[in-house]
């Protein structure tokens, strides 16, 4: 019905879009990492994502703190000595 060649063009074709997308995202993560202050990880990332899967170097670049400057009047912490009443 259909011929090697078809399923090889449609293989390479589905290869093609997908090395596209893995390297969009994974240069997403990349971006990711250097809003939160880690510029130094982006080798880190890429290695992750190429010898690992996607996987891992997302959940690697979403469990990376924050080491960007936060404002300290956002932060939740009381700030008086005493207990609230109740």
């Amino acid at each position: 019905m259909y011929s090697y060649e078809s399923y090889q063009a449609v293989f390479w074709l589905f290869f093609f879009f997908g090395l596209i997308g893995w390297y969009y995202i994974t240069s997403k993560f990349v971006d990711i990492a250097k809003e939160k202050g880690y510029a130094d990880r982006s080798g880190t990332i890429w290695a992750l994502s190429l010898f690992g899967t996607g996987v891992v170097a997302a959940l690697y670049t979403i469990a990376l703190p924050d080491k960007a400057g936060r404002p300290t009047d956002t932060l939740l912490v009381p700030t008086e000595d005493e207990l609230p009443s109740l």
